[in-house]
């Protein structure tokens, strides 16, 4: 039985007043799917509580964050989804998960507190990296390397975009600390309602960055940076440490004269990730970057910044028809500025577009190339 009253001082449900500008920006419901966050929420509000934690359509929310800002009483969606999913998967329900599940099956085993992991294979012999470092930074790599494991098939080579960071911090004349023994930030269990594991993973990684002394973490990856700073402070504990996203970091350091970028020209087009732009109100930072690279070659999709569209899959949960039909929608908007490439700063929105480009039937005005912010930024060196 889901407790209202808690439900409600966390998102401010019942206050909704049934106006329906949530499921007229959803991107999942503007598809004609039968999911409606107005529908949910009447639900909540003539008192019908008992069917929340076994309705499917909980699980189909993508959790962009689309509709909050539109609400009048700014009611977090993605966080009633959220805490509803706990409760359904306390009671045996779930959503259907992509892959059958083998994601999130990896990230439960990396909250096993004895796993013995060899993370570090991915670093180039000429890096300069440590273990700790009183005061330095600590680059959070998350789970690029089994992502390059599990999508083997899509050629992805998202490695790259972790080798692409220490270039750029060695360029700087940092040294980064890498974690052997780090964990999966946990983004994909506390928002599949798998809160206990979430949580072990937090506290063994909040104790690991805590033994390196590092006072500045940097992120390649928009999940990541969101949920240290977020949901490790409602969750786990406040860090206390400066984070920052790579956008922002490569940005600071150009606009302190200590990072060169060359420019080519070629046209760049920049998707926002959800949890990047719109969640943590990181919009100029990458498109500094690119400006500085592509100069007046940087295109605006139609839809971008706060009001950029979600990549059509989170938290490894429902693929289906409709995220291909939000991917594809994307790609064409980001054909369509005559950009050479799509940048984006999360290594999942690439996976999920590079997958969908995979679709004999898509246009091929739609088959940009996607590229990583990052791996852009140190091409650029």
């Amino acid at each position: 039985m889901v407790d209202i009253n808690a439900l409600n001082k966390d998102t401010d449900v019942l206050s909704c007043l049934e106006c329906g500008k949530c499921t007229a920006v959803c991107p999942v419901s503007r598809l004609g799917q039968s999911f409606s966050p107005r529908s949910l929420l009447s639900n909540v509000v003539v008192g019908d509580y008992d069917g929340l934690t076994s309705d499917k359509r909980t699980w189909d929310c993508l959790t962009c964050g689309q509709c909050q800002p539109r609400c009048p009483h700014n009611i977090d969606f993605s966080v009633f989804c959220r805490k509803v999913r706990r409760e359904a998967v306390s009671l045996g329900n779930s959503g259907d998960k992509s892959h059958d599940g083998a994601l999130h099956q990896i990230m439960q085993l990396q909250s096993y507190e004895n796993l013995k992991q060899n993370r570090l294979d991915w670093i180039p012999e000429d890096a300069k990296v440590i273990t700790e470092g009183e005061g330095g930074v600590l680059y959070f790599v998350g789970c690029l390397p089994y992502y390059d494991a599990y999508f083997d098939h899509l050629g992805l080579d998202s490695v790259n975009i972790a080798r692409s960071t220490v270039k750029i911090l060695n360029h700087l004349g940092i040294e980064p600390v890498v974690m052997a023994d780090e964990r999966c930030c946990g983004h994909d269990l506390i928002w599949s309602g798998l809160e206990d594991d979430f949580i072990k993973l937090g506290r063994h990684n909040v104790e690991a960055i805590k033994k390196t002394g590092a006072k500045k973490i940097v992120f390649s990856c928009a999940e990541c940076y969101r949920t240290l700073n977020k949901e490790y402070a409602e969750f786990v504990e406040p860090l206390g440490i400066e984070m920052q996203h790579m956008a922002q970091f490569i940005s600071d350091q150009i606009a302190e004269g200590a990072l060169d970028l060359k420019g080519h020209g070629e046209a760049l087009t920049f998707h926002d990730p959800c949890r990047l732009g719109r969640q943590m109100g990181v919009i100029d930072e990458p498109r500094s970057v690119l400006s500085t690279i592509a100069g007046e070659g940087f295109v605006e999709m139609e839809r971008s910044g706060k009001n950029g569209i979600c990549c059509g899959t989170s938290s490894w949960m429902n693929c289906s028809m409709t995220s291909k039909k939000i991917q594809s929608a994307r790609l064409a908007e980001a054909g369509a500025t005559g950009a050479k490439a799509m940048v984006t700063a999360c290594p999942k929105c690439r996976i999920h577009f590079e997958c969908t480009k995979t679709d004999p039937t898509l246009p091929e005005e739609s088959r940009i190339e996607i590229k990583d912010l990052t791996v852009v930024a140190a091409e650029a060196l």
